[in-house]
């Protein structure tokens, strides 16, 4: 549970963070207790894909994050991220972060997964050839998030889109 006067690392650092962040004005999501942050993912746009994950990146190190859980929920999200772009023209990704865990739900309108367990397979993939073409649609994303990840949920509903949730511990 929260302890408001925890001082270990990265508890102390978050919390030290969230107090500076609170005072300036215009943050989003701030509490005594979690930090949430929010981008969105351009359609289509592969030269911009790698901006959330990178921010978050910065975030979780400038707070003192172990860099093992940094670089856990970089990949994962960076998956994320690249899948929404090519599978469904982009989304939203929204993080929140606490002394415990970094959870990250990725969201889309697009085509939807029709079989996840499918899906999750190593290999399998539907990204079109142009994608391909660029190195990206190898069938390793699903599976690279749950293996960079403690927790991971899909939801999804054909022709209305996909959400994923990520959930990396802290502690």
């Amino acid at each position: 549970d929260y302890d408001p006067y925890d001082q270990t690392p990265p508890v102390y650092y978050l919390r030290q963070a969230l107090q500076r962040r609170n005072r300036r004005k215009g943050c989003l999501g701030l509490s005594n207790q979690s930090l949430t942050l929010h981008y969105d993912i351009d359609a289509a746009d592969f030269s911009a894909a790698g901006e959330a994950s990178s921010g978050v990146k910065r975030t979780l190190n400038k707070i003192g994050v172990n860099p093992a859980i940094v670089k856990r929920v970089a990949i994962a999200m960076y998956e994320a991220e690249i899948n929404a772009i090519i599978h469904a023209g982009g989304g939203e990704a929204d993080i929140e972060i606490t002394p415990e865990k970094i959870t990250v739900k990725i969201s889309d309108h697009g085509p939807g997964i029709p079989d996840i367990a499918q899906a999750m397979t190593a290999g399998w993939s539907t990204a079109p050839e142009t994608v391909r073409e660029l190195g990206f649609g190898a069938g390793m994303g699903l599976p690279n998030m749950q293996r960079y990840t403690d927790d991971m949920q899909i939801e999804s509903t054909v022709g209305a889109g996909t959400v994923v949730t990520l959930i990396v511990n802290i502690v």
